[in-house]
């Protein structure tokens, strides 16, 4: 056993970054309860979930598919809503769950953007995606959808959105955030150059499409 060494070495040592130390190196990919209740809150059977994961020995535990925006944010039904006040609650007893098994718990924040429920379109909103598009028919929306260019404005008040829900989490005692910027929901269709053709300040260069930070 003397000439076994690990492929990562360092796989199982601690590491800090910025003012938090992780116990290892290994961050756990978000997931998602799905069987939210009572409004939208999570249940206390998501706390034992994320526990259970907690007990598994990895540094992070985050809860995934949590929406910066319940308004325009969701892309269905069980995700939890960061702009609640009253999720405070339950996400703190998540946190603390998480915590005192040695991992570091993780909110994941994300906004559907395009991909958005039918819930602002049911109000008299338009849905916003980065330009005016037709979406057609596809296996979560059978329907043809208009989507609205979001103007600068909704920008603005989508940064900021993202900005609040990391506020709630750090209340709730969270000690980092995952922002989604993947999977086609809203960061990434505004870095996608196919579907990004704005040609104002959030559009065009990488960069501008990149603004949402």
């Amino acid at each position: 056993m003397s000439d076994f060494q690990l492929k990562y070495p360092n796989l199982f040592t601690p590491i800090q970054l910025g003012n938090t130390v992780f116990r290892n190196r290994i961050f756990c990919a978000p997931t998602g309860y799905q069987l939210l209740r009572d409004r939208k809150r999570p249940p206390y059977d998501a706390m034992c979930y994320f526990e259970r994961k907690a007990m598994g020995g990895a540094a992070t535990v985050t809860m995934g598919e949590c929406v910066v925006d319940n308004l325009r944010g969701r892309s269905g039904a069980n995700h939890t809503e960061l702009d609640d006040p009253e999720n405070i609650g339950p996400l703190s007893v998540i946190a603390n769950g998480v915590g005192k098994y040695g991992a570091v718990p993780v909110v994941e924040l994300q906004h559907a953007g395009m991909f958005g429920t039918l819930a602002p379109e049911i109000a008299g909103e338009p849905v916003y995606g980065p330009v005016d598009m037709i979406i057609h028919g596809a296996v979560a929306y059978p329907e043809d959808r208009h989507i609205h260019e979001m103007p600068e404005h909704a920008i603005e008040d989508v940064i900021e959105k993202f900005a609040n829900a990391a506020l709630v989490a750090k209340r709730a005692g969270f000690g980092m955030v995952l922002v989604h910027g993947g999977h086609g929901w809203l960061l990434s269709q505004f870095m996608s150059p196919k579907i990004n053709t704005r040609r104002d300040r959030w559009g065009g260069a990488l960069e501008n499409a990149c603004g949402f930070r």
